[in-house]
């Protein structure tokens, strides 16, 4: 994927991340620089997102805990 077809995000986990790409990091860097991104965004995002991450993760274990089985009253013979 060209730089110019990068995230904001896919950008700065590139540059500073390391994520994988075909592209150099003169290429990544430039379209870094023309959109005006700094290193603080990009780490202000990055925790913003992984934090968001971790809690969707225990929301959806929490709704998919199993509810314990409510008592059957058996009659008495």
């Amino acid at each position: 994927m060209y730089a110019q077809q990068m995230s904001n995000m896919q950008l700065c986990e590139t540059l500073y991340y390391n994520r994988a790409s075909n592209q150099t990091r003169v290429a990544i860097g430039a379209e870094f620089n023309r959109r005006g991104l700094n290193k603080r965004w990009c780490d202000k995002e990055y925790k913003k997102f992984y934090v968001e991450k971790v809690v969707d993760g225990l929301l959806s274990r929490k709704e998919q805990a199993p509810t314990e089985p409510a008592a059957t009253i058996q009659p008495a013979i």
